[in-house]
């Protein structure tokens, strides 16, 4: 059966309110809120994981899922950063051990932060093992590849992945 709601409107003081605050957002200064760091682009394809990942959506062998690779380049650059985007849900790793393990190329530890289908957030840790070609990734870096593992992959205790990942540098 069609399930039919009622929908109330926004208006008088609540609406300009609104409005204003829209604008006062869209007014803001390109960069204020979310800096331009280059970043590359691309798709991961699980190629392994662990039984613990069962019934975790995203998470067999040859699920596919949009990448994004942001490493740190300048020493103003905020951490390096791992994100895949799932359907209904994302997840993104910050490397934790940036001045040991720069750009995740090699072993080290993350601080994870998903947004689940449901809109729920959760920020966790984990590990993880990667293996970045060309090693060190420079802003003129044109592709770049990463095969590697994530433990504690969606905040799922066990969950490990196994994966492969292939990225072009985004031009804007």
């Amino acid at each position: 059966m069609l399930n039919i709601t009622k929908t109330k409107t926004v208006r008088g003081p609540r609406l300009a309110a609104i409005a204003s605050g829209v604008s006062l957002a869209l007014a803001a200064p390109p960069g204020v809120a979310f800096a331009a760091h280059i970043t590359w682009e691309g798709y991961a394809t699980v190629t392994a994981s662990t039984p613990q990942c069962s019934g975790v959506g995203g998470t067999s062998p040859g699920d596919t899922h949009v990448s994004v690779f942001r490493p740190k380049i300048a020493s103003t650059d905020p951490p390096t950063f791992l994100s895949f985007v799932f359907l209904r849900a994302a997840v993104t790793q910050e490397n934790a051990n940036e001045s040991t393990v720069h750009q995740m190329n090699g072993s080290g530890n993350y601080t994870g932060f998903v947004i689940n289908s449901r809109a729920g957030f959760a920020q966790y840790t984990g590990t993880y093992n990667l293996a970045l070609s060309p090693a060190t990734v420079i802003a003129a870096t044109p592709s770049v590849t990463i095969d590697g593992t994530i433990t504690n992959f969606l905040n799922t205790a066990g969950c490990t992945v196994t994966f492969e990942g292939a990225y072009v540098l985004r031009i804007d």
